[in-house]
């Protein structure tokens, strides 16, 4: 008997885990919003760190040229940037004497990027991760739409006439001025844009990288087209650019609504749509979620009839064993 009681159990179990997986689970993820400072341990509300910050921060140029806004780094009231999870005891003694250094205090009211760029200068950084702290401060969120055309676009495109061509850092090089490419191109400067791609773009020079030439074409397509979206679904990876292609109040030119039709932005777009119906929030996704959704419906729908369909039977076939037995 305590045999049938166990098979009886599992299968219980194992059908109410059939039925949880195909309806949708209305998880929601709560996000922190009170941190400790690493200097000086004391609490603070602040906003959520950006899920990117590792890639941008450890990698700086593996991003495409056109990434979204980027949340700001998220910093201490004392002014310490929390630009990474952990620091050690050398490097919260030398950035404690940074952050009260006049030049870093000036700094307080420009992108956090901008600010860190400031401290990784200090600390001996190359002139390539230079530059993509000062792109991203030009993507930084609160700031990219107001700033956009002006000073600190400027000071991205003067920062990286100074990268000198070198054959071991070709990828770095090529990505650094395809953002200078990006942000003439949004700017409207299509004709400056244009030269400075064909000059950087040549066969003697572009290394044999599939993702370089796929962002040269890209970039090329939306100068022809003289379109200076900020962030046009043509460029930046397929997560990133979802929601606009599922935004159907977004006008998107014919290389954007050509990507949107691809099979890698159909996957992200579906996916886009499944987390946001997980996390319980059907109400805030895009118009064009519909599309996918009566296939997940339909999809659920029949794996839970499946389940209880199992389930039926299971406990069928398990009041048969008792009777005969």
């Amino acid at each position: 008997m305590a045999t049938k009681y166990l098979h009886r159990l599992c299968a219980s179990l194992l059908a109410i885990l059939i039925a949880a997986f195909a309806s949708p689970v209305l998880a929601r993820i709560v996000i922190p919003s009170d941190y400790v400072c690493p200097l000086g341990k004391e609490v603070f509300q602040g906003d959520f760190q950006a899920k990117i910050y590792r890639q941008m921060l450890d990698d700086p140029d593996d991003t495409y040229v056109g990434v979204d806004m980027v949340m700001p780094i998220v910093q201490c009231p004392n002014g310490f940037l929390i630009a990474k999870p952990r620091f050690s005891k050398a490097e919260l003694a030398q950035l404690a004497k940074l952050i009260t250094v006049p030049k870093f205090k000036e700094l307080r009211d420009r992108p956090t990027f901008e600010q860190y760029r400031w401290v990784r200068q200090q600390q001996g950084a190359d002139s390539y991760e230079l530059a993509g702290l000062r792109f991203l401060a030009t993507r930084e969120r609160f700031y990219s739409l107001k700033l956009l055309g002006s000073e600190i676009d400027r000071e991205y495109l003067r920062e990286i006439a100074g990268l000198a061509f070198d054959s071991r850092s070709q990828g770095r090089w090529f990505h650094a001025y395809f953002r200078a490419v990006n942000i003439l191109r949004e700017n409207g400067k299509f004709d400056d844009a244009a030269r400075l791609l064909a000059i950087i773009n040549t066969a003697k020079l572009t290394p044999d990288d599939p993702r370089i030439a796929g962002e040269a074409k890209a970039l090329a397509r939306l100068i022809a087209e003289r379109n200076e979206s900020k962030f046009p679904v043509t460029l930046g990876s397929a997560e990133d650019v979802a929601y606009s292609c599922l935004d159907q109040t977004e006008k998107l030119s014919a290389s954007e609504r050509n990507r949107c039709a691809s099979g890698e932005l159909q996957t992200a777009m579906a996916n886009y749509c499944m987390n946001r119906k997980v996390r319980g929030l059907e109400q805030y996704a895009p118009t064009g979620c519909e599309q996918f959704g009566r296939y997940d419906d339909i999809i659920s729908g029949l794996a839970a009839a499946l389940a209880l369909l199992f389930l039926a039977l299971t406990f069928r076939g398990l009041n048969r064993s008792e009777t005969h037995s």
